[in-house]
C-alpha cells in the first residue's frame, strides 16, 4: 500500500513499464524490506508496521528540501517495497533518510513538518541516543533510523537498520539505486 503524498515526489513500481525513466536521465529507485517486524512479537501487537520513509536533501539548511516521501505498511517480512524518487539526485548531494514506525494516527502530513524542522535536532539526538528528546517531537510514533551522507554511498552501502523496541527487536534493509 503507497499513499500518495502531498509532495508527490515518490512512486510504487510494481511492473518493469512503471520503472522506464521518461526521459534519457537515470531513474533512481530504493527498495525497502522488513526483515524482522517491529510489531509482532507480543500478543497485543498490530503484526504489521505502519511505516513512514523521508528523504531530505539540502540537510545543513535552515529548511532542509523534502526528495521524497512514502507511507506504507508491511505485514509479511521479506516483502520488499520498491519505490521510484521523481526527483534529479545528484550522486555527492548530501541526504538524510529518516525511517518512522507510525504508532498513532498522524498522517504523514502532520509528521513530515515536525521531522523537517527540527531534522538536525533529531540527527544530532539519535546519534547521542538521547531518544527522550526525540519523543518529544515525535510523541508515540518511533525513529527507526536517521542518516546522513551522500546518494553515491548509499547506493554503494546501503543502509541496514536493526534495533529493539519494547523487548520486540526489527530489521530493515534499504537499498538505493541508479538505473
Amino acid at each position: 500500500m503507497l499513499q500518495s503524498c502531498a509532495h508527490k515526489n515518490i512512486s510504487s513500481s510494481t511492473t518493469k513499464n512503471n520503472a522506464k525513466a521518461e526521459t534519457s536521465a537515470p531513474s533512481n529507485f530504493i527498495t525497502i524490506t522488513s526483515k524482522n517486524l517491529t510489531e509482532d512479537v507480543s500478543i497485543v501487537s498490530t503484526k504489521n508496521d505502519e511505516i513512514i520513509f523521508l528523504i531530505y536533501s539540502k540537510p545543513d539548511k535552515e529548511y532542509p528540501e523534502l526528495v521524497a516521501s512514502a507511507y506504507f505498511v508491511i505485514d509479511k517480512i521479506n516483502t520488499p517495497r520498491k519505490f521510484k524518487i521523481n526527483k534529479k539526485i545528484d550522486l555527492k548531494e548530501d541526504l538524510v533518510l529518516v525511517l518512522l514506525e507510525i504508532d498513532t494516527k498522524q498522517s504523514i502530513k502532520q509528521i513530515e513538518p515536525i521531522v523537517r524542522l527540527n531534522l538536525n535536532s533529531i540527527l544530532n539526538n539519535f546519534i547521542r541516543g538521547d531518544l527522550k528528546k526525540i519523543k518529544e517531537l515525535l510523541g508515540d510514533d518511533d525513529i527507526l533510523t536517521i542518516q546522513k551522507g551522500n546518494f553515491k554511498t548509499f547506493i554503494d552501502k546501503g543502509v541496514v537498520v536493526k534495533g529493539v523496541h519494547l523487548f520486540d527487536a526489527y530489521e530493515y534493509i534499504l537499498k538505493m539505486e541508479r538505473k
